[in-house]
């Protein structure tokens, strides 16, 4: 059971974790791989990301944990794992000095390259301020989060003697501890100094007051946060490029706008300068997704291929494909593909070859079916009608099996039928050999129409037919001849 007495002054890992997912969340990214440093109790900010990102439909492609006293070799293993995977968002959650060793192996690699997007937790933030020109080197283009602390005239005067003392920029964890005293001196003053610890206790967790860290409460012996500057690392320095509040989300600037200016900088973050000097956002996607595509299919408007045999390259046509071009326009990054032709075999050996990571998706008119699901992932449907119930109706209606077709349908259908019954007549009423009589006439008519309606249900046999006819006319008026 933990100390009740035990005050955690630091950020909570839900608010750093929440802080990442708005972060991956706004660049639309879908996968990411999260580094971590190896440590007894695991990651609790892995934990807190895999709820959110599950909640935004983000998935976390691959997991790996380093271990502090790890060699360069072993690092380098690592990476080269890192390069196998599909995804090239990543997350970094380790100590400066491992990131320290991390970061160059990874440059040395190639993989500080505008086809990467590089997160730095608050816990690996601190790496911004190293002295070492390698170390900063190859950290071009990464973005990182540091506990947001607001400028104030109390914090200015503090970091001014603070560095007549000491070399090193003054650190948050040295503005919170001067807060967690100012707070404990408040409460003395306020209760004195009691017998019982709990009465000082209560009175340290009902603080709220603004110190130089900002907004000072706490909240079940938890620091509340402040928010995060989101940092981006570029010329051997460092800039900021927006903020994260757990009210107001990701923005450029915390400090409030009229409309007319917000509406002119515009909601998110600045422009961030992306590994490699590149200003377009990554894709998160490292390579050229392979599409399998059947081909020699019958029925072409859903899926129609052609193979350019001058440039080798698989064109593709149709509404599938439409569909498809269609949602890579609408992403905010251009994402790079090739059809890959298969002409033997069904959409269950495709979907085999996805779940075999031989091709990246299938494009076309696949069926979904469970024990398709167990194996891919599909997208939402764009062919099907909808869900449909069947219900027992109540009430008894004799006239219900008129309800699958429309009104004008039956009327042309009628129609039509009697107006063959009335030719069939008139060619009969012609005839000079026929003495049958008008009510016989009008019998033809009627089994003609009745012939006409129920012969396309139940196929009667012909001399079946020859008898009807014959009855309604004469006998002897139909004779067959067969050879």
């Amino acid at each position: 059971m933990e100390n009740p007495y035990l005050l955690h002054i630091k950020e909570d890992e839900i608010s750093i974790a929440q802080s990442i997912c708005a972060l991956v969340e706004s660049y639309k990214w879908r996968d990411i791989i999260y580094v971590y440093e190896e440590t007894d109790h695991g990651s609790e900010l892995l934990q807190n990301m895999f709820e959110l990102f599950q909640d935004k439909n983000i998935r976390i492609a691959s997991r790996i944990a380093i271990s502090s006293s790890v060699k360069d070799d072993q690092i380098i293993k690592e990476l080269h794992k890192l390069m196998s995977i599909h995804t090239t968002v990543i997350i970094v959650d380790m100590s400066p000095s491992l990131a320290s060793r991390f970061f160059p192996n990874a440059k040395r690699l190639g993989m500080m390259s505008k086809e990467y997007a590089w997160i730095l937790s608050q816990k690996t933030i601190d790496i911004f301020q190293s002295t070492k020109f390698e170390v900063i080197g190859s950290l071009q283009g990464a973005l990182g989060f540091r506990s947001y602390v607001p400028a104030s005239r109390r914090l200015h005067y503090f970091t001014k003697r603070w560095n007549k003392r000491f070399t090193r920029k003054v650190h948050v964890l040295a503005i919170w501890a001067y807060d967690t005293i100012w707070a404990l001196a408040e409460s003395i003053e306020r209760v004195g100094v009691p017998q019982n610890g709990t009465l000082l206790l209560n009175e340290i967790l009902k603080s709220d007051f603004k110190g130089m860290s900002g907004e000072f409460r706490l909240t079940k012996s938890n620091l509340i946060s402040n928010g995060f500057e989101i940092v981006n690392a570029v010329d051997h320095g460092e800039r900021k490029v927006g903020y994260w509040t757990l009210s107001k989300g990701i923005t450029r600037t915390l400090i409030p706008l009229n409309d007319a200016v917000l509406q002119q900088s515009g909601i998110g973050m600045e422009d961030v300068i992306w590994p490699g000097g590149s200003t377009s956002v990554p894709t998160g996607l490292g390579k050229k997704l392979r599409i399998g595509i059947r081909t020699g299919l019958t029925f072409t408007s859903f899926v129609h291929t052609v193979y350019d045999a001058q440039n080798n390259v698989t064109n593709a046509t149709g509404f599938c494909v439409d569909v498809f071009n269609t949602c890579l326009q609408a992403l905010p990054y251009e994402v790079t593909y090739e059809f890959v032709p298969y002409a033997n075999g069904s959409y269950d050996k495709l979907i085999e070859k996805v779940y075999n990571k031989e091709i990246d998706g299938v494009l076309g008119d696949s069926t979904i079916l469970a024990r398709r699901y167990e194996f891919v992932d599909f997208t939402a449907t764009y062919t099907d009608l909808g869900l449909g119930t069947l219900a027992k109706t109540k009430r008894n209606d004799m006239w219900i099996f008129l309800k699958p077709l429309n009104v004008n349908l039956w009327l042309t259908f009628t129609a039509v039928v009697i107006f063959k019954g009335l030719v069939i007549w008139a060619i009969e009423a012609m005839d000079q050999e026929s003495k049958s009589a008008s009510s016989q006439g009008i019998g033809t008519i009627f089994w003609f129409i009745l012939l006409t309606i129920f012969s396309a249900q139940s196929c009667l046999p012909f001399s079946l037919i020859l008898y009807i006819l014959g009855k309604g006319s004469n006998k002897n008026k139909i004779n067959v001849r067969t050879n």
